[in-house]
């Protein structure tokens, strides 16, 4: 069986506006809110504009919204604290469906084919149907399931609290095998190419075939709670002993390693020939994927938990202090936008529209230029 690279979809999306752009000047982004409201089905959208950005919609949906909504199609997939699973329009905000896990929702939804797949609190995995929102299956772990699914080809891999790793039938939910680690699984799984890579509380990162045979695996100083993030040759995450690791892909020995001194939660992000991510100490920073070198940072204000987003040739992020920042490609600051809550999730991306997730705020939807 091969596994598929099935990783940040914000990889292409920035090659390409990175190759548009080339051949456009770069603009500031004016991000202001104004009132003037008009009431929505299960949203509000915002009707009046100003500058080159606006927002569009709000949904409050009555839960802190902790992690990044998924898109399916015309839909904004949000897992909420509340314990419900909510299917939005993503050009309106309005519901289009909800589930009710009943339990706490702290992971990022995975969509594979007509699958919604979404861990809970609860200790299980739910599989939903994307168009109707009803339940297909459910698999019981035996500890919470804070850690975002990956899949590749037949095979879900759900890593738990309760230290495994769980590789399940996609069609039916039932285990196929499992792996046993050191600690609880927080970090959202990746799987590239023939590999599963699991980041652990016990401060390792694991490396499985698709077996479920341990390929490799690599000791860092402290618990890992960030995902981790390849390119050609390197696997690198964050972690808290303040570093982020560069690791060879092939031989799991260290390459390189980069001192933030700050704990970094944030995922990282792929782009090109470096790695971005945030960090406890309100710092955004990209680093030589081949050398560990710092190639530039930039403040953020607040610690950043979420990943850089890539949108129109600018990252995007959200920050614990609640502001929405807008960056150029090299860290140049261009404009933020205080929204008033926590932003501890990362973004998503529909058309021109910026979908954030907030704690106290529900989701908010804003457009780019």
């Amino acid at each position: 069986m091969r596994l598929r690279h099935r990783t940040y979809q914000a990889r292409s999306e920035l090659r390409f506006e990175r190759r548009r752009r080339r051949h456009t000047v770069q603009q500031a982004i004016v991000l202001i809110l104004i009132g003037g409201v008009a009431a929505g089905v299960g949203g509000v959208a915002f009707s009046r504009r100003s500058g080159t950005l606006r927002i569009v919609w709000q949904n409050e949906l009555g839960g802190a919204v902790v992690t990044a909504p998924v898109l399916a199609d015309d839909l904004a997939l949000v897992s909420c604290l509340n314990g419900n699973l909510y299917a939005l329009d993503a050009e309106s905000g309005r519901t289009h469906w909800k589930f009710l896990a009943g339990f706490p929702l702290h992971t990022s939804p995975l969509v594979v084919n007509n699958l919604v797949l979404v861990g809970s609190d609860d200790h299980n995995v739910y599989a939903v149907d994307v168009r109707t929102g009803r339940e297909v299956w459910r698999y019981a772990t035996n500890g919470y399931v804070r850690s975002r699914p990956a899949h590749s080809g037949e095979l879900v891999f759900v890593g738990s609290d309760d230290q495994f790793i769980h590789a399940l039938n996609l069609r039916n939910g039932v285990a196929v095998w499992q792996f046993k680690t050191n600690g609880a699984l927080a970090a959202d799984l990746l799987t590239h190419d023939d590999l599963v890579y699991a980041a652990s509380v016990d401060g390792q990162l694991y490396v499985l075939d698709p077996t479920g045979a341990l390929r490799w695996k690599f000791k860092a100083g402290a618990s890992l709670y960030s995902a981790p993030a390849v390119t050609e040759n390197v696997v690198a995450l964050g972690c808290d002993d303040r570093q982020v690791y560069g690791i060879d892909l092939h031989t799991g020995l260290e390459r390189w390693r980069l001192s933030t001194g700050a704990v970094v939660r944030s995922p990282l992000v792929e782009d090109d020939d470096r790695f971005v991510f945030g960090s406890d100490d309100g710092f955004l920073r990209a680093v030589s994927a081949r050398t560990g070198n710092l190639v530039w940072q930039a403040s953020a204000g607040a610690a950043v938990h979420g990943a850089l987003t890539p949108v129109g040739g600018h990252w995007f992020v959200g920050t614990d202090g609640g502001r929405l920042l807008a960056l150029t490609d090299t860290g140049m600051p261009l404009t933020a936008l205080a929204l008033g809550s926590k932003i501890d999730g990362g973004l998503a991306v529909w058309r021109d529209l910026v979908i954030v997730p907030t704690e106290r705020n529900g989701v908010l939807a804003v457009q780019a230029p």
